[in-house]
């Protein structure tokens, strides 16, 4: 560091430095800068503002010596570092494995396939938390480290969401999710995407959400499209986030001070806004404690970040949780999740169903079926069977179902029935209700209970 400034109070230029152009207005001016990092313990970096005014005189600052944080050095030496063993990453929960999605896992990695034409993200504005991820609970400080190594290509058509809205733009990304809640989480992804015109632009995102809503958002510089490493350290409630490019060119965002519980979820995950399908490819997975030990998978039983109790398939229809509809109304007896249905032969939607238990024939349950585009459907239900399950009739906005008919749930121990088709209705957008009613009950049967799992509407195609 030069010894004393100029008469004009001026500090001598350093050399061979990095020059980073700082348009000054009314506020804060920002600016990325990318270093090469020679090796991992390489740590101090020299700063100098210097000022250029109007008339061609230039002011130079102090240099001032700044210490990067040790983990960004251990990130940008990743390239160069021992090979650790390839072992198989573990996780302590996959989520939102939806239709056509694929979670899979090697030594040494793991790949997500997305289906072309579904929109799988975490946006709140389009009210979507589906992006497939493979997640560890982590408490505390941490450094996440991933390898971002596939191809994107998103093309230029965008898709819409399933309420029909347009997305603005086309993308694909992979990356790193930080997530408490759908109203606090942050996305770190290398993607790719349309500009606004034509055009197609490779570069890495930063999204994040406190208590929620969107407080910020960056893209870096553009980058050549190649494999890149992606990393973020949380040290108290601080948190920063940085990406590198083989063989050790590193850029660091801005420090955030982001107030998260301490356990949170940590991992790896995969968006598609594109009529492409995406595999995205994840290597040299990593996640260390403040200490720089592994942090161990502990199994987690999550199976959706947020679960709405819906869900969109790939050929439009609308799947609606039996434990999430919304009872408008029972004649008697309480109607409300049963969450245990992993205890018995069978599958359920989340283990669980929306178990109703009227004392008498006669009684009716009301559920409102919400319907988010007018169209033709053909309506399907599953329900359940069980040694003290009714018969029943159902009918949709008074209209019967499956032509009046009698079902008869009864069996002789507790399992699913199969899908049933109840119809096709022509229903308008808005909430519509289904109404149950308890018939009779099989002569064998204990009771007049009733268990629904779901109830699907299948689009009619013209």
């Amino acid at each position: 560091v030069p010894a004393a400034p100029d008469d004009r109070g001026s500090w001598p230029l350093l050399v061979n430095g990095t020059n980073v152009p700082l348009l000054m207005s009314p506020g804060s001016a920002t600016a990325q800068v990318s270093l090469p990092v020679a090796t991992a313990e390489d740590r101090k970096l020299m700063m100098q503002f210097v000022l250029t005014r109007t008339t061609g005189r230039i002011l130079a600052g102090k240099p001032t010596v700044v210490d990067i944080p040790k983990q960004p050095g251990m990130i940008a030496g990743l390239a160069t570092e021992p090979d650790r063993p390839r072992t198989v990453p573990k996780w302590s929960c996959e989520v939102n494995v939806a239709e056509g999605v694929k979670i899979k896992h090697h030594p040494g990695g793991s790949t997500i396939e997305l289906p072309a034409g579904v929109a799988m993200v975490n946006a709140p504005q389009f009210k979507l938390f589906n992006a497939p991820s493979a997640l560890v609970r982590v408490d505390g400080e941490f450094v996440a480290m991933v390898e971002i190594s596939n191809e994107f290509d998103p093309g230029g058509t965008a898709i819409s969401t399933p309420t029909g809205r347009r997305f603005p733009i086309t993308f694909q990304g992979a990356g790193l999710l930080i997530w408490q809640d759908e109203k606090n989480f942050i996305r770190l992804e290398r993607c790719k995407g349309s500009d606004g015109g034509i055009g197609l632009i490779h570069r890495v995102l930063v999204e994040i959400y406190k208590d929620g809503r969107e407080v910020t958002h960056f893209y870096s510089k553009e980058i050549p499209e190649k494999p890149v490493i992606l990393a973020a350290h949380r040290k108290g409630t601080a948190m920063q986030f940085m990406f590198a490019e083989p063989p050790g060119r590193l850029t660091v965002f801005k420090e955030l001070a982001l107030d998260f519980n301490p356990s949170i979820l940590v991992g790896i995950s995969a968006s598609n806004l594109s009529k492409q399908p995406l595999t995205a490819k994840f290597d040299k997975f990593s996640l260390r404690g403040s200490g720089g030990q592994d942090v161990p998978a502990q199994p987690l039983a999550l199976t959706r970040l947020v679960n709405t109790g819906t869900d969109r398939r790939s050929d439009g229809t609308l799947v609606l949780e039996g434990a999430a509809l919304k009872v408008l109304k029972a004649t008697a007896g309480t109607a409300e999740p049963q969450t245990n249905m992993n205890q018995y032969k069978g599958k359920w939607s989340e283990d669980r169903q929306l178990a109703w238990q009227p004392l008498d024939k006669g009684e009716s349950l009301t559920l409102e079926i919400p319907v988010d585009t007018t169209g033709k459907f053909e309506v399907k239900a599953k329900f359940t069977m069980a040694p003290d399950y009714a018969q029943i009739r159902l009918a949709m906005d008074t209209r019967p179902l499956l032509n009046g008919k009698l079902m008869d749930f009864y069996y002789s121990d507790v399992r699913p029935a199969r899908l049933l088709s109840l119809g096709t209705l022509s229903l308008g957008k808005g909430k519509h209700r289904l109404t149950i009613t308890v018939q009779d009950k099989n002569p064998k049967s204990r009771g007049y209970r009733v268990g629904i799992d779901e109830i699907r509407l299948v689009p009619v195609k013209k």
